[in-house]
């Protein structure tokens, strides 16, 4: 039988897909890989049906109702747990090692990590337990993927990072794992589902040759589990199903779950369980835990599993009832928490065009320009993976992501005492804030240049007082202050503009700025990058900001013939003081994102 295997681009999706379409070749089919990269007229109306959906699952499940492709595999644990009608999970493999890894420098192990070490990962989940373990070390926030993360394991930037260990041993990496850790993973970690159409009974009689029974009752009583608490993709939510328990595990009282089963014999222990009652020994068990953000309390409870939705409901009540809502947020979902497209000037965020995009896409409007083929461009975005490349992707290109500056925390010469207001120009400054164990002054009055910024500060505990309307610039900030008087203080970058801080002035306050960080060039490309840009693989770069266009010409220099595209003015005067052209996009809004780069790959440099 042929089959169309529909896969993200992404170098790990393309690995777990391919080992996917050998096992079937395996079982004599004949399977093609279908690269899902582009979002038109397909998504505009099948979408519709998926508000709500992770993007990128959306992407796959809207091609496998469009009937672009047979069946999708993708990552259990990045797959919403709501199902969508007209399509069955129809096999889950058997499952890669479920657990979380530590990529280290030097070979070091979680225990042996210098004092104020700095960890980096993207996860709630893994942040909260971790600093249950090691509060007195530093945990950095990171996106992009692997080979961006594993890259910034380096000196003066990262002491190690926390990745899953399935997505290292499919990509072939497992001798960059320094030490799997014994904390609860993300519930279905480690797993592929293969996603088909309801009603095509040969591609699931196909798929369901590769279904491993024990991997599925384990993953659908974790999935259960997070569906019944209400978690968010943000909340510090942890479960693993897992075989029967031997003697080596660790203590905690269970009882065997079954539909409509009582019982009340669950207490709070430790991520590894091990059955108090002999009669369970020979059933898979779950264990589930919440855990507060601060390292401080959690609750982890474990069940034997007779009927895994059952198990995965009981844990969730019992949970609640005992409190796990005081522990932690458990609703939570993520904000965008990409940084702002201009370093020293925030400007549009990359929040706001995926807003609109959505926005877009779900009302059936004209998302991009028609009539340009470029599926066979390369671009490469400064930053790491998230809205904006996923808004350059639906035009075509493969996008490739990699930061190439970095936050540094200074040592301030002042602080925030005796602010009548303090004005906070991006997400980046409350970080800091918090690196620094700085908290503004309760009587002070907070202004945030836009509504990711607020956020941002408001999820750090802060009431903020005035927003502006617009988008996110230092002239909306001041068009929205009120004249009068009294003292300002902005901590920041110490490559922001002056633009607020004299405007402030000229509305008769006492502005000051207070530089608390600085950015500054990566010490060196990741070896993907590097081979990509030498060999002239690339097309075309994005250069949102004058500190990364002097960080690209550091680290990378400029190739003969690259294509460059500038966000705004003050970009383009950077670029050119470096003997750099671009073009320009007029504004960054998603439409004139796309179609600026769309003639600047059709038509050349303007």
């Amino acid at each position: 039988m042929k089959l169309r295997l529909g896969t993200r681009a992404s170098t790990l999706a393309v690995t777990q897909s391919t080992h996917v379409a050998e096992a079937l070749r395996g079982l004599g089919h004949e399977v093609e890989l279908v690269r899902i990269t582009t979002r038109g007229d397909r998504m505009r109306g099948s979408l519709k049906a998926l508000a709500g959906l992770g993007v990128f699952a959306a992407e796959l499940r809207s091609a496998l109702l469009d009937g672009e492709c047979d069946f999708a595999v993708h990552s259990l644990k990045d797959l919403p747990v709501e199902r969508v009608p007209g399509l069955v999970i129809a096999a889950i493999p058997e499952r890669e090692d479920p657990r979380d890894a530590l990529c280290a420098r030097d070979d070091l192990r979680l225990a042996s990590l210098p004092m104020n070490a700095r960890v980096g990962t993207g996860s709630p989940r893994r942040v909260a337990q971790l600093r249950g373990i090691r509060p007195d070390l530093e945990y950095v926030d990171i996106r992009g993927n692997i080979e961006t993360r594993l890259s910034r394991v380096a000196p003066g930037d990262l002491d190690a990072v926390v990745l899953a260990a399935a997505g290292l041993n499919r990509l072939g990496l497992h001798g960059r794992i320094t030490e799997l850790l014994d904390i609860l993973p993300s519930p279905g970690q480690g797993a592929l589902a293969l996603e088909c159409r309801n009603q095509d009974s040969e591609v699931r009689e196909a798929l369901v040759a590769l279904e491993d029974a024990d991997t599925r009752v384990a993953v659908t009583a974790e999935r259960e589990l997070l569906r019944a608490l209400g978690g968010g993709c943000a909340a510090p939510i942890g479960a693993l199903g897992a075989p029967a328990l031997s003697a080596g595990s660790r203590e905690s009282s269970s009882r065997t779950v079954g539909a409509g089963q009582p019982s009340s014999d669950l207490s709070a222990g430790p991520a590894s369980p091990r059955s108090g009652d002999d009669r369970t020994r020979d059933k898979p068990h779950l264990t589930g835990g919440v855990y507060a953000m601060d390292g401080t309390r959690h609750l982890t409870l474990s069940v034997a599993i007779s009927t895994p939705e059952a198990a995965g409901q009981w844990i969730a009540q019992e949970m609640v009832m005992r409190g796990a809502e005081q522990i932690c947020d458990i609703t939570a979902v993520r904000e965008s928490r990409l940084a702002e497209f201009h370093e020293d000037q925030p400007e549009t965020t990359q929040e706001n065009i995926f807003r609109d995009i959505q926005q877009d896409v779900f009302a059936g409007g004209e998302l991009w320009p028609r009539g340009h083929e470029l599926r066979d461009t390369r671009v490469f975005l400064p930053r790491e993976e998230g809205p904006l490349s996923v808004a350059i992707e639906a035009a075509g290109p493969q996008v490739l992501c990699e930061p190439v500056i970095r936050r540094r925390t200074l040592s301030p010469k002042g602080n925030l005492d005796g602010a009548d207001w303090v004005a906070v120009t991006s997400a980046r400054t409350v970080e800091t804030l918090a690196d620094l164990g700085w908290r503004i002054p309760e009587q002070a009055r907070i202004a945030a240049v836009g509504p990711a910024t607020a956020r941002a500060l408001v999820a750090a505990g802060y009431a903020v007082d005035l927003v502006p309307k617009g988008p996110s610039s230092a002239a909306d900030l001041l068009d929205a202050w009120p004249e009068g008087s009294g003292r300002v203080i902005i901590p920041g970058s110490a490559l922001s503009s002056t633009e607020l801080v004299d405007g402030l002035r000229g509305k008769g306050y006492n502005a000051e700025t207070l530089p608390i960080y600085t950015v500054e060039p990566v010490d060196a490309p990741s070896p993907q990058l590097a081979r990509a840009w030498r060999a002239g693989q690339i097309d075309a770069v994005i250069v949102t900001s004058g500190s990364v266009a002097r960080a690209i010409d550091d680290v990378l220099g400029w190739p003969p013939g690259i294509r460059v595209l500038a966000f705004g003015q003050p970009t383009a005067a950077a670029l050119a003081d470096l003997d750099v052209a671009g073009a320009v996009a007029p504004s960054q809004d998603p439409n004139s994102i796309v179609r600026a780069l769309t003639d600047l790959l059709t038509k050349g440099q303007a």
